[in-house]
């Protein structure tokens, strides 16, 4: 398996390029990463979505967003918004030098990343966008997360305060602690200013993001998400938000928090993502 580190053109955004054997019938693959992670976290031990979508022959580009693998932090205090541009632009970048033949695009998006993932599908416009798998992303912030504080003043954290203990709960769900481990491998400090926009900002986004979706969307929430309202009425709800959508497959995952990959059922998510856009590509 053949990976490359790959820089914009701006230098403001990186990623780790897979692509030998890759099927050049099938989109790029590309991964967007959550808060206080980097692009590694699509390739946990045990749950490692690269190496899944790699057996399936997907190209993929694991995104380290603006601050992130280290890149400069952004400089706007509405990142999650305004970093989606130079995320498309490296993604075409990636493609027209290394994957030029690849049919199109589809994305998978965790956390924040699904906010920027969806953000990207809403601004789609011509862009060959096939499909968006996203989770650990709802439309309203959970009650527990009231109890989370962090500093205004600060650039990063390593993590604000209360927010590890919610990312970590999943209901006494089995871990698999090789997933666990390697965690530590994509971990990096969180940006303060991503954690209060997606926090304050991003559920009065939400609606108008919605509605200006028209690709295909898979859909997760956890069971046990404790960042975001979940369950079947939560899943529903911003299922339903999604009117421009020609399908929408959402769901609740069984067992499991919000870093669902870290479950002992996190290869099951990453399977059926692929199988949804897998499915969408060959429609």
């Amino acid at each position: 398996m053949n990976t490359n580190l790959l820089v914009s053109g701006d230098r403001t955004v990186n990623g780790w390029l897979t692509t030998t054997d890759a099927d050049p019938a099938r989109p790029l693959l590309v991964c967007i990463h959550g808060g206080g992670c980097n692009g590694d976290y699509f390739d946990l031990t045990g749950c490692s979505t690269l190496a899944a979508a790699r057996e399936r022959g997907f190209g993929v580009l694991r995104v380290n967003r603006p601050g992130y693998g280290g890149t400069p932090p952004p400089t706007s205090p509405h990142p999650v918004a305004t970093t989606a541009a130079p995320i498309r632009r490296f993604i075409d970048e990636v493609r027209a030098a290394h994957a030029p033949a690849s049919d199109g695009v589809a994305l998978i998006g965790h956390s924040i990343g699904g906010a920027v993932a969806l953000r990207l599908a809403s601004e789609r416009g011509e862009w060959p966008l096939r499909a968006v798998a996203v989770s650990g992303i709802g439309d309203r912030v959970a009650a527990g997360m009231a109890g989370v504080t962090v500093d205004r003043h600060a650039a990063r954290v390593d993590a604000p305060e209360g927010l590890d203990t919610l990312i970590f709960e999943n209901g006494g769900a089995p871990q698999s602690w090789k997933a666990l481990a390697s965690l530590r491998r994509a971990a990096e400090p969180w940006l303060v200013s991503e954690v209060i926009e997606i926090v304050e900002d991003w559920p009065g986004q939400w609606p108008a993001v919605a509605r200006a979706v028209a690709v295909p969307v898979h859909l997760r929430l956890a069971e046990h998400e404790r960042l975001w309202q979940t369950g079947p009425v939560a899943v529903e709800r911003v299922a339903a938000a999604l009117s421009a959508a020609p399908v929408v497959d959402a769901a609740l995952l069984e067992g499991g928090g919000h870093l669902y990959e870290t479950s002992k059922r996190g290869p099951e998510l990453a399977q059926a993502q692929l199988d949804f856009i897998e499915a969408q590509f060959r429609a």
